[in-house]
């Protein structure tokens, strides 16, 4: 994957995960955390994909190249992003109640920071 995916991903993951219901087809943190480790690093694999991968202006192309670097140097794979997104959900009940791609997002900002973006 070239960096501009990443950003284009990021913004939209960010922009679908809060403005879209969970009922929209995403699974609430709280769903998520029902579905088995396989399913749950699936999932994450899933968002994270779509956070690298699209992007049509040059601020979505510049984030998505800061989560695909900062994954690449965290050595990030769907299971390690899962455990962590676990551990972000823990029993914050707001965070259980929103869209999983949502809290997905603010566990890799957590993580990797913003980007910084022009």
């Amino acid at each position: 994957m070239t960096p501009a995916p990443l950003a284009r991903a990021a913004v939209i993951a960010a922009a679908l995960a809060f403005a879209a219901p969970a009922a929209a087809g995403f699974l609430t943190g709280a769903q998520w955390l029902k579905l088995s480790a396989e399913e749950q690093a699936a999932y994450v694999a899933g968002v994270y994909d779509a956070l690298v991968t699209y992007s049509t202006t040059t601020v979505e192309a510049e984030a998505s190249a800061h989560y695909q670097t900062c994954a690449a140097r965290a050595r990030l794979t769907p299971e390690s992003m899962a455990a962590g997104l676990k551990g972000d959900l823990g029993d914050d009940a707001k965070l259980l109640a929103e869209p999983a791609p949502g809290a997905f997002l603010n566990y890799i900002i957590k993580l990797c920071g913003k980007p910084q973006v022009r």
